[in-house]
């Protein structure tokens, strides 16, 4: 048997995705003394990660908050925006994958308990090779029995706060066993912060979890991974925020699709100044802050300097915040 199990989680849904996977199995699998846990809620499980597995894990679950979890609870995951036109403040709830990735984590962890392992590493499939080259290092510290969890701070810039990066960290089995219940939704509920990272730490301060911080020598903001979520290939997701690059910058204007009683509205608002931009809803020209009452389907088409940099069609209720 192994001395340390490891955890890497995926959703392989593009090759890209899956071409940087495969990279990362052939490095962790060169390790000395680990078994290979590979945990994933999607059907694509790539032949080269069969192959550098020891376990495979595959779990249809894959709950999106705000999307497939619609509550009170969900919606506390949300931007908001004042209207002085509108005279309300708008919440838009935003899909969120904080608790599909924490069931993958325990579904790993489920396992490798039943094994009979009491150290683990958790990193997600797109992780840096810093991450790799410091494995072993984690290993020799937990099992020194010294702290209960190993993570490198990561910086949340919507709270201005910090927490421990989820994307790779270490653990010992007390950690595994309080963390393990709140893959069920009604135990989830009860730490009252959905962003991942600040949840997990609130795990570890509830259950008296020791926890060591380390240096990320990597990058100065925590940032492990390589791929975003904001930036996944799903069509049906609507983000409030858009993107736009000017003078080697990049500006964000704030859109917001809502309802107020049965009556659908959409409105946008300026975050940073852009010059030249045309907003079209339903293919006519609308101005910023704007109320523009909309039904569906409703395409939205975002021009920079006449050419198109933002393309959506609203189709679905739940791509809709509300106002009051």
């Amino acid at each position: 048997m192994s001395e340390h199990f490891v955890i890497v989680a995926g959703y392989l849904n593009t090759k890209e995705k899956e071409n940087i996977a495969i990279k990362l199995f052939e490095k962790v699998s060169k390790l000395k003394n680990i078994a290979v846990c590979y945990v994933t809620h999607h059907k694509n499980i790539p032949d080269k990660i069969l192959d550098k597995s020891n376990y495979i894990v595959y779990n249809k679950y894959n709950p999106i908050m705000n999307w497939d979890i619609c509550d009170s609870h969900s919606k506390s995951f949300c931007c908001t925006l004042k209207s002085n036109k509108l005279e309300k403040t708008i919440y838009y709830p935003q899909p969120y994958h904080g608790f599909a990735h924490l069931i993958s984590m325990c579904d790993g962890i489920a396992l490798g308990v039943n094994k009979g392992y009491k150290t683990f590493s958790f990193m997600n499939y797109d992780v840096v090779d810093f991450c790799v080259e410091q494995l072993p290092h984690h290993v020799t510290e937990i099992k020194k029995e010294k702290t209960d969890s190993i993570f490198y701070p990561f910086k949340i810039h919507s709270i201005n706060a910090t927490a421990g990066s989820t994307e790779f960290f270490t653990f010992n089995l007390k950690f595994a066993q309080a963390l393990y219940p709140y893959s069920k939704y009604d135990k989830f509920k009860t730490i009252h912060d959905l962003v991942l990272e600040r949840f997990v730490n609130l795990v570890c301060k509830k259950h008296g979890i020791k926890t060591l911080f380390v240096e990320n020598t990597h990058s100065k903001n925590g940032t492990l991974g390589k791929i975003s979520f904001d930036n996944e290939p799903n069509p049906t997701f609507f983000s409030p925020y858009a993107k736009i690059k000017e003078d080697g910058e990049t500006k964000e204007l704030m859109m917001f699709p809502y309802k107020i009683e049965d009556t659908y509205y959409f409105s946008y608002f300026h975050k940073d100044i852009i010059r030249n931009i045309e907003f079209q809803v339903n293919n006519k020209s609308v101005d910023a802050e704007s109320i523009n009452r909309i039904k569906l389907p409703c395409p939205l088409k975002i021009f920079h300097n006449k050419k198109l940099v933002f393309d959506f069609t609203l189709t679905d209720e739940r791509q809709f915040g509300y106002a009051e």
